[in-house]
C-alpha cells in the first residue's frame, strides 16, 4: 500500500501490526517480539515522514505527522533497547531506526526549516552514516537504503543552506551536493548495477534514480540559487525513505 502511495491504507496496516505484537508482548518477553514491534514503529516512522513531506498535506497535518513519527521512533528506540538487555547484543535493524531518524531531519528542515542549525546537520550526517556503517554489520539492502538515507540529507542540506540566512550560501551546497552525487554513484557501481540489491521496480528504484538525477541537475546549473529549487519539481517525491 505504502509503495502504491496509498499511506492510510498502509498506517492502517502499521497501527494493527503494532497492536498484535502489544498483545502478544502481554503474553511473552520473547526478544523477536521486542525486535518486531522497534522495526513496526519505524515503519510507522517512515509513513508519517511520508505525510509530513507531502506538499499536498496541510500545514497542520504536516506538523502533526512529524511530531508522531518522532514520538514513534523514542518507541522504537526503547523496543530496541530492550532487545538488547534481553540479548546482549544490537541488530541490524537498528539501521533502518537510524535513517529514518535522519528524514525525520530532512522533513523538519523542509516544514520548519528555521529551527535547523549547521550543528542539527551534523549530527543528522552522523545518524545516516549510523544506518550503514561499518558496512560489515549490515545486509546489502540495508546499505543502499543507509547511502540512499545520507544523499538526501545532504541533498536537504544543500536545500536548506541556500534559502536559510545563515546556511552558508551557494558553495557550501555546492560541496553537499558534490558528496551527495558521489553517494548516489556508490549505489548503483557498487550493489545496483552488479546486481547486488533488487529495489521494487515502484517505489524504491524511482528514488534512487530521481535523486540521482536531481543532484546532476542541480549540479549543472551555472548558478545555484533558491529559485533552482523551486523549479525541480522531482524534490519533493524523493524526501521519505525507501521501504
Amino acid at each position: 500500500h505504502r509503495q502504491l502511495g496509498d499511506l492510510t491504507a498502509a498506517q492502517t496496516c502499521f497501527d494493527g501490526a503494532v497492536n498484535t505484537l502489544l498483545e502478544m508482548l502481554g503474553t511473552s518477553s520473547e526478544p523477536v517480539i521486542l525486535r518486531s514491534l522497534g522495526d513496526s514503529h519505524v515503519l510507522q516512522a517512515q509513513c508519517r515522514l511520508d505525510q509530513a513531506v507531502s506538499n499536498h498535506s496541510p500545514e497542520l497535518i504536516r506538523g502533526a505527522s512529524l511530531r508522531i513519527a518522532s514520538e514513534a521512533l523514542d518507541k522504537a528506540t526503547s523496543y530496541f533497547a530492550r532487545h538488547r538487555e534481553a540479548t546482549g547484543g544490537g541488530i541490524h535493524y537498528e539501521g533502518r531506526m537510524h535513517g529514518a531518524k535522519a528524514f525525520l531531519g530532512v522533513a523538519i528542515s523542509l516544514v520548519q526549516p528555521g529551527s535547523m542549525t549547521p550543528r542539527r546537520w551534523s549530527e543528522i550526517e552522523t545518524l545516516a552514516r549510523g544506518a550503514f556503517e561499518p558496512e560489515r554489520d549490515r545486509k546489502p539492502f540495508g546499505i543502499v537504503a543507509g547511502k540512499f538515507a545520507l544523499s538526501v540529507v545532504l541533498l536537504a542540506k544543500a536545500r536548506w543552506q541556500i534559502i536559510a540566512p545563515v546556511g552558508g550560501g551557494e558553495a557550501a551546497a555546492q560541496v553537499a551536493l558534490e558528496q551527495a552525487d558521489t553517494l548516489l554513484r556508490s549505489i548503483f557501481i557498487d550493489y545496483l548495477e552488479p546486481g547486488y540489491v533488487q529495489l521494487g521496480a515502484r517505489f524504491e528504484m524511482p528514488k534512487v534514480r530521481l535523486a540521482s538525477s536531481t543532484v546532476e541537475n542541480l549540479r549543472a546549473l551555472p548558478r545555484l540559487g533558491s529559485d533552482a529549487w523551486d523549479e525541480a519539481d522531482s524534490l519533493p517525491v524523493i524526501w521519505s525513505p525507501l521501504a
